[in-house]
């Protein structure tokens, strides 16, 4: 099979170099030019002009398989996001395989950021919630090691220490804006291509297109690099028991230590290094010099023999406390985003002022924290329960920014709450029913007129045989490929539609990334751009409420959660009750997994934190996040459900 590289542009689209992708070419066979010429000499222009906007054609046949038309590919491109969307979701995209609209990314994005900002939301108002977070983190700080002799402290006396859970809140709370922050501009950004490819075509403006995602993957690659570091610490505590960690000095004022080898434990060092195993891989991403300067490794080699490993060996999720197993999917998620953005392979760092004012925001938040005087409020761990000491700890937080930001910590890195928004399409039944299992995922198509009742599509064809995206890496054992193409749809009809794949462009040599922030041990720093502020002012329209009418059963988990009563929750009832409600259900391996809406091209997926190990419900604090995340993101109350029995006939 004719590789990418090795294919002719037609003459007539070298102005915006489109690349027929493997998909296209497990389709139409080894030589999908001939079948391109043919398409531009029968419909000249009007070809080229469907590919430079949508990327790719949609075309009709006769009972021939002649083709006797050509259309653009909406339709097409809303399922191939859904679908793509979905494999993301579950941790098995592969980009060359299918495409994604920058209008997607970009919700992905918003859904990100919404889910960040209900986890600051909770440090803000649940004193358990921050408690929680300062616990889980103190259990994976560095300076927790054993030193040479042996000696190293308890937790327990570190979180007995004022400044140590003083020092923690502050890192706490700032990396988590950082997060927030990011995927807030990374969505702008994501936008502003949106709105590009909707202006110029999807191919009308290459080189500002390939610029502005340029921008998008050097931020990515900013929160891998963070990320990545606390998958290290994380790894590190779950592999304490070989006594191969070191702990050689402590930075000052609880900001980290170094750490090596113990020198006695060289020879197990290596054995561990080398071994060809899922824990020789937990070795090898600790020791990051190591790979790159013995195995002569990248860092997606290495990011690969991890995640290949741990694909195989699934049930290890549950021996990963809760800390592990949160950073490894978040790296996992950033990983795939990034695989997903497409051209260009490397990012370039933003030269604009929105870059420049959320990069010099974040250090200049960084410095505030330092400036307040946290400790004044905390005696130990348990202070932080104390609701008034908690209300006192915030108010001198709000104040220190309000006075040297002029405005919130959430409004200084550029994150302004959108209103709630539920979309619910004019046609959809008002009683909600478990929707028909189908043999494949069948995304719901964009909004828009419907395609001619005559014009359906033909069957799936055959899988294509792909590689996952690590498969150039030099990785020890890599996983087979994946066996599932993009769904088509399947009909009899007098004329069948079939579409031309998502076609990426290459129009220049993407630039070297450069060198992050620094970044302290305990305090990170990520780069990004500053938001462009969110108009909020414009409520949702109010909907004809109740809007959902569901069984019993599902009626008192709704009441439960926006309720706020407390009590655990069995997590399966919950994936029940949002089904009813048309929701769909996906999840892979890690501490998440997600919802999709009904019209989930439009409406924000749910996150939800997994029950981790053996347990299986929902404690209140989880259920809490639910609520706000609910009330936030939709706009949904207990009044906007009802039981089916009180359905209008």
């Amino acid at each position: 099979m004719a590789s990418p590289s090795s294919i002719t542009v037609p003459e007539a689209l070298q102005g915006s170099e489109p690349l027929l992708t493997r998909q296209f070419q497990v389709i139409h066979g080894e030589n999908p030019k001939e079948f391109t010429r043919k398409l531009i000499a029968k419909f000249g222009k009007r070809y080229i002009d469907l590919v430079k906007q949508y990327g790719a054609v949609e075309y009709v046949t006769d009972d021939s398989g002649e083709i006797v038309d050509i259309v653009a590919a909406e339709e097409y491109l809303a399922e191939s996001d859904e679908f793509a969307i979905e494999r993301f979701r579950i941790g098995a995209h592969d980009s060359r395989r299918y495409g994604i609209t920058a209008g997607a990314l970009a919700r992905l994005a918003d859904a990100e950021a919404q889910f960040y900002a209900i986890q600051y939301d909770q440090l803000r108002c649940n004193p358990s919630f921050l408690r929680e977070q300062i616990e889980e983190a103190a259990l994976h700080r560095p300076e927790l090691f054993p030193d040479a002799h042996g000696r190293a402290p308890k937790v327990a006396t570190l979180l007995a220490n004022p400044r140590f859970v003083g020092q923690l809140c502050r890192f706490t709370i700032h990396n988590l804006l950082g997060h927030l922050g990011i995927w807030n501009i990374l969505g702008k950004y994501l936008a502003d291509i949106q709105e590009l490819d909707e202006r110029k075509g999807r191919f009308g403006a290459p080189k500002r297109r390939g610029e502005l995602m340029g921008y998008v993957k050097f931020m990515v690659e900013g929160e891998m690099e963070v990320v990545e570091k606390r998958v290290r610490h994380g790894l590190l505590v779950h592999t304490l028991d070989k006594g191969i960690w070191l702990r050689e000095k402590n930075h000052p004022d609880f900001t980290g230590a170094v750490l090596g080898q113990h020198p006695d434990k060289l020879e197990d060092f290596i054995t561990a290094f080398s071994a060809d195993t899922l824990d020789g891989s937990f070795v090898r991403f600790i020791a990051p010099d190591l790979a790159s300067s013995i195995l002569k490794w990248t860092t997606r080699q290495r990011r690969g023999d991890l995640f290949q490993r741990l694909a195989k060996e699934p049930a290890r999720w549950q021996t990963f406390d809760p800390f592990l197993a949160e950073q490894l999917t978040q790296l996992k998620r950033l990983i795939d985003f990034s695989e997903m953005l497409g051209y260009p392979d490397e990012g370039t760092i933003p030269l604009d002022a929105r870059y420049n004012g959320f990069a010099l925001s974040l250090r200049q938040s960084e410095v505030t924290f330092r400036s307040i005087d946290l400790e004044r409020h905390i005696k130990d761990i348990a202070s932080l329960e104390n609701q008034s000491s908690f209300a006192r700890l915030w108010e001198d937080v709000d104040a220190a920014f309000e006075r040297k930001h002029q405005g919130t910590p959430e409004s200084s890195i550029g994150f302004v709450q959108p209103a709630p928004k539920w979309y619910i399409p004019e046609e959809a039944p008002r009683v909600a029913a478990p929707p028909p299992k189908p043999a494949k995922p069948k995304p719901l198509a964009a909004p828009g007129p419907p395609p001619p009742p005559t014009k359906v599509r033909p069957p799936s064809p055959a899988p294509a045989d792909v590689k996952p995206y690590w498969d150039k890496s030099a990785v020890l054992n890599p996983i087979p490929p994946a066996g599932e193409v993009f769904p088509k749809k399947g009909g009899k009809g007098k004329k069948s539609r079939r579409a031309q794949a998502p076609i990426p462009y290459i129009d220049r040599e993407p630039e070297t990334i450069p060198a992050p922030l620094d970044d302290k041990e305990g305090l990170t720093l990520s780069c990004g751009i500053i938001g462009l502020q969110i108009d909020n002012a414009e409520a949702q329209p109010k909907q004809k409420l109740p809007v959902f009418f569901v069984s019993k059963k599902a009626y008192d988990v709704f009441e439960m959660i926006l309720g706020g009563h407390k009590g655990q929750l069995n997590f399966d009832d919950l994936k029940s009750a949002l089904k009813q409600i048309g929701f769909r259900y996906a999840n892979g391996d890690g501490s998440r997994a997600v919802f999709y809406p009904p019209a989930s091209h439009i409406n924000i997926p749910y996150f939800v934190h997994l029950p981790h190990g053996s347990r299986s419900t929902l404690d209140h604090t989880r259920l809490k996040i639910c609520a706000k995340y609910w009330k936030t993101t939709y706009g949904w109350t207990i009044d906007w459900f009802a039981l089916k029995s009180a359905a209008p006939a």
